[in-house]
């Protein structure tokens, strides 16, 4: 039984976690349940303050990553810690290069036995490449390469799939099923719940820094893994209510800024409205062959009345700029349809930025497999055409700022982009979140 404790916080209290061979174990659990700090203990970062750490059944003792490597202990973190300017050889084999006469490291062996490597797993990649010069999904292959070339028996990844594509992830899901079928086992932490059944085996569910339970994953599913994780049924998340329906009043109100709002009751119907200091806007409109209900109305930008805007369009006297007017931007609000339902409610109060930063909600929903919360939390960027750079929040991480700026990039580390309010429909269960970069914003369930 671990436990670990940081000033004023006990990150683990009790927890046990066991991992066989030819094994995919998912470890589960909100931000700041734990996972991370029994990682650090596994791959010695941290030193537990009790309990131990047994490999074969027998207790040893871990002090500093060098040691948990000797035992085959290999972790892939999030950031992949490769070096840049180095070949993928060169990154496979850091810090134990093969050597020749004298002593000097032999870069034809190290070349040799590092395409032997990404051979056995199966994918295509060039060991004189730079690291520079390669995708992130690229990079983390060479992460693999490095633990598939060592001592490896365990191998540990820390949300893997965060920044790959669809495409990506099956690839990696592929190299993981080899080092499986390798006989080593594999501990998976993910807040991607779809990718828990998907891939592993067994799972084990942390809540504030307590095993909250332990399951097959044949044997759960999503209701119970998320009660595990929040402490209750899902159900009880929503309380339902008696109201009446009263008459709504379609005259604007007086307000000093935008404001928007998103709706879903327990049967799916769904509202969205952005409230501009022009007028109230709704939604009429799908756009073709996409299922994204868009806005039925959007300001022009136009300078006045019957004057062309920068894109050629003739806007009308509502459209006018104004003592508190902003312009309208067409991403706001906007419903995300599935199958004729909505699945996706969504939207921004305003800004330059409402294109992008509801583009990225939907993207991160969709295509990247977060949640609503990990969506609104993950970090942001923003083209800006003049000047030309490429702004984005600070928390992204190093090494894809490093890679865009490879790729040509201004990249402008700043502040907060954006600010928005969404609501996910999935499995028939709901999600709300309203940013917390803005003061006055909510999300409410009931």
């Amino acid at each position: 039984d671990i436990s670990k404790s940081f000033p004023g916080v006990r990150a683990l209290d009790g927890v046990s976690f066991d991992l066989r061979p030819g094994e995919v174990h998912a470890l589960l659990g909100e931000n700041g349940a734990g996972k991370s700090t029994l990682v650090k203990i596994m791959s010695g970062v941290y030193r537990p303050d009790t309990g131990s750490v047994r490999v074969d059944g027998r207790e040893v003792t871990i002090t500093a990553p060098p040691e948990a490597q000797a035992l085959g202990i290999v972790p892939v973190h999030q950031e992949l810690h490769l070096e840049p300017y180095l070949t993928v050889a060169e990154n496979i084999f850091l810090g134990r290069q093969p050597t020749g006469r004298f002593g000097l490291i032999d870069h034809g062996r190290m070349r040799r036995e590092a395409q032997k490597t990404i051979d056995g797993l199966g994918v295509s990649l060039d060991p004189a490449a730079t690291v520079q010069s390669l995708s992130v999904a690229q990079r983390q292959i060479i992460a693999i390469a490095r633990a598939a070339s060592s001592t490896a028996r365990i191998v540990i990844f820390d949300e893997p799939t965060s920044a790959l594509t669809d495409r990506e992830t099956d690839l990696l899901f592929d190299l993981i099923e080899r080092l499986k079928a390798q006989g080593l086992g594999i501990v998976y932490i993910s807040h991607r719940l779809e990718e828990i059944f998907r891939l592993c085996d067994r799972v084990t569910v942390f809540r504030d820094g307590q095993m909250a339970g332990q399951k097959d994953v044949s044997e759960t599913n999503l209701r119970e893994l998320i009660a595990m994780m929040v402490g209750r049924d899902i159900s009880d998340l929503f309380r339902k209510e008696a109201a009446e329906i009263g008459d709504v009043d379609p005259v604007p109100y007086e307000s000093d800024q935008m404001t928007h709002s998103a709706v879903v009751d327990r049967e799916g119907n769904a509202v969205a409205n952005t409230y501009t200091l022009n007028f109230s806007y709704g939604l009429g409109l799908v756009a073709d062959g996409t299922g994204v209900l868009l806005n039925n109305e959007l300001d022009d930008f136009a300078a006045k009345p019957g004057a062309p805007n920068a894109f050629g369009l003739v806007g009308g006297k509502a459209n006018a700029p104004g003592p508190k007017k902003r312009p309208l931007s067409s991403m706001t609000p906007t419903i995300v349809l599935k199958d004729g339902k909505p699945e996706i409610v969504t939207g921004s109060p305003g800004g330059p930025r409402i294109i992008t930063t509801v583009l990225e909600q939907i993207s991160d929903l969709i295509d990247h497999g977060m949640n609503a919360a990990e969506a609104m939390e993950a970090p942001r960027f923003h083209h800006q055409w003049l000047p030309d750079e490429l702004r984005v929040e600070r928390g992204l991480s190093l090494d894809t700022i490093r890679l865009l700026r490879d790729k040509g990039q201004n990249v402008v580390v700043g502040g907060t982009l954006g600010s928005v309010a969404t609501i996910q429909i999935f499995e028939g269960l709901m999600m709300g979140a309203a940013d917390s970069r803005q003061r006055g914003t909510a999300a409410v369930g009931w």
